[in-house]
């Protein structure tokens, strides 16, 4: 996320001069942002690879690294955990197999499998 927070402070400060200096913004100007911060977010998690579930949830229904935090024994451990799209009765988005007193903070792909030389 350091690049997302170090590009925003960027864009506040040139769209703050602009205010200042009474000046416009351009459709186009937004729009090049919008792409930077998304091309930032890719790098972020191609850097770090955990994605906070409060950003979003994966798209497909699969394995995922899941980082989970245990509210009973007030700790965190990561899992391979299966993440369901449409299964329930509501066809919300769910993580199967949790236990009710445990919260999935952050997901990622499953690393590659290990393959010996």
């Amino acid at each position: 996320m350091i690049h997302i927070k170090d590009r925003l402070s960027d864009y506040h400060d040139f769209m703050k001069k602009l205010v200042d200096d009474h000046q416009m913004v351009l459709a186009s100007d937004v729009m090049d942002m919008i792409e930077q911060i998304k091309d930032d977010l890719e790098q972020d998690e191609k850097e770090n690879g955990w994605i906070p579930v409060s950003e979003r949830l994966p798209e497909e229904s699969d394995y995922y690294m899941a980082y989970i935090y245990n509210e009973i024994l007030n700790k965190y451990y990561c899992r391979s955990e299966w993440f369901s799209i449409n299964n329930n009765y509501y066809g919300e988005l769910v993580w199967i197999d949790l236990k009710s007193y445990e919260k999935v903070v952050a997901w990622r792909s499953l690393p590659e499998p290990y393959k010996e030389d």
